[in-house]
């Protein structure tokens, strides 16, 4: 079992990097209108999420690692931008080793209204915020890479079920080979 104060920045930190992978949802650009998409492009987004997956960390030592799961919606802040809103699930991994940097990362996928997908991986790189690259896409995104930047805009957000949830906001830089 994890001490009251461990537990407590355990699920700080855990918290941060939900919000990446909300983040993460901001990497998904586009609408359904492939033959008019541009090729290249930057757009913000807005990502909100909660936690689906009950977070029961082991620790042995001064060892911790829990894994997550969230899922949300990815909302673009730009309404004349070539994006639709896409669903977003990202599996997750924290861990603290002793004194060192807490260190955490995963995957996302975002699916548009078509079906189509991006996968992105995300890394958290300060307690505020992180990076996300997108790795893969079918569809319309079959050939999209990029990076993108995300910051916790508000993070925990309350609620009587007692379910972690946040707000994460994202800039992303895509291109469509």
């Amino acid at each position: 079992m994890l001490k009251a104060q461990s537990a407590a920045q355990f699920f700080k930190a855990l918290g941060i990097s939900l919000l990446a992978g909300s983040v993460a949802a901001a990497v998904l650009p586009f609408s359904a209108h492939s033959a008019d998409m541009a090729k290249e492009g930057t757009d913000s987004s807005t990502n909100t999420w909660m936690m689906t997956s009950p977070v029961s960390p082991i620790k042995v030592g001064d060892h911790t690692v829990g894994t997550y799961e969230i899922s949300g919606i990815r909302h673009v802040d730009n309404r004349d931008a070539m994006m639709s809103n896409m669903s977003l699930r990202c599996l997750g991994i924290h861990e603290i080793a002793g004194t060192g940097p807490e260190r955490e990362h995963g995957s996302c996928v975002y699916t548009d209204n078509d079906g189509d997908q991006i996968m992105s991986t995300f890394e958290r790189k300060t307690e505020s915020g992180g990076t996300e690259t997108l790795v893969a896409g079918t569809g319309k995104f079959t050939s999209i890479s990029g990076t993108a930047e995300w910051t916790v805009l508000q993070f925990p957000l309350k609620a009587e079920d007692k379910l972690l949830r946040g707000v994460v906001g994202e800039k992303v830089h895509w291109k469509l080979q």
